[in-house]
């Protein structure tokens, strides 16, 4: 190795090397970027769970939809996604497994997650 190659490697030792570091990655930058919504989204978050029954059902659409009532819209669509990754990691809800078909028409019935209301 020449001595410039071991320099320029060390500048490439934070790039994600899986498929999994990658969307993380790609995650946090969205949400970084919004990160006012984000922390007002996920107290509108709490309070519209809160008013759900335990085992409450839905997909990331129907809060979306809430929320974009209530003006909170983010930056970029894709925070959306970002968001819901960080919205199960409070416990507050599961991923199901299951798939059900989305049913705003730009979304083309994509098939998206149900999660379940676990506290």
């Amino acid at each position: 190795m020449k001595d410039g190659d071991e320099e320029q490697l060390d500048l490439l030792s934070w790039v994600p090397k899986t498929g999994r570091e990658l969307k993380d990655a790609s995650i946090e930058q969205v949400l970084d970027n919004n990160a006012e919504w984000r922390e007002a989204v996920m107290d509108y978050f709490r309070v519209w769970i809160g008013e759900k029954g335990f085992g409450f059902e839905f997909i990331a659409e129907d809060f979306r939809k809430a929320a974009m009532k209530a003006g909170l819209i983010p930056n970029h669509p894709n925070a959306w996604g970002g968001l819901f990754a960080r919205i199960v990691e409070t416990g507050l809800v599961v991923n199901t497994g299951r798939l059900e078909a989305m049913k705003i028409p730009s979304s083309h019935a994509r098939m998206t997650f149900v999660y379940r209301k676990e506290i």
